[in-house]
């Protein structure tokens, strides 16, 4: 049976759900079989277990994925890793808010 006339799901990582939004599938069919396999995803009507996902790796291609939504909180969060990543510390949240909005790449963020 091809029909689906809703999905009903817990993200558990928005990351891969970005990803799929920028190359959807064709079909509510076809994003329902996306879905079950995925692993950051729990859909409400199956036995899957609900866990918490790890974080996004720091990596130049999750930095594309979050900018390419050009949502400044999401990017905020991935910058607020890093800091913590490299031992830094963020002490101005105006200046985070400026920092974020002129980067331009995860190369950007990590230099000097």
């Amino acid at each position: 049976n091809r029909v689906v006339k809703s999905i009903q799901a817990v993200v558990l990582d928005r990351l891969p759900l970005m990803g799929l939004a920028l190359s959807p599938p064709t079909s509510l069919f076809d994003l329902r079989a996306v879905l079950v396999a995925a692993t950051w995803v729990c859909e409400l009507l199956t036995e899957s277990p609900c866990e918490p996902p790890a974080a996004p790796a720091l990596t130049e291609d999750n930095f594309k994925l979050i900018a390419a939504f050009q949502n400044r909180s999401d990017l905020s969060v991935f910058v607020l890793r890093a800091v913590a990543f490299y031992g830094g510390q963020v002490g101005d949240a105006g200046g985070l808010n400026s920092f974020v909005a002129g980067l331009k790449s995860f190369a950007n963020m990590t230099s000097g």
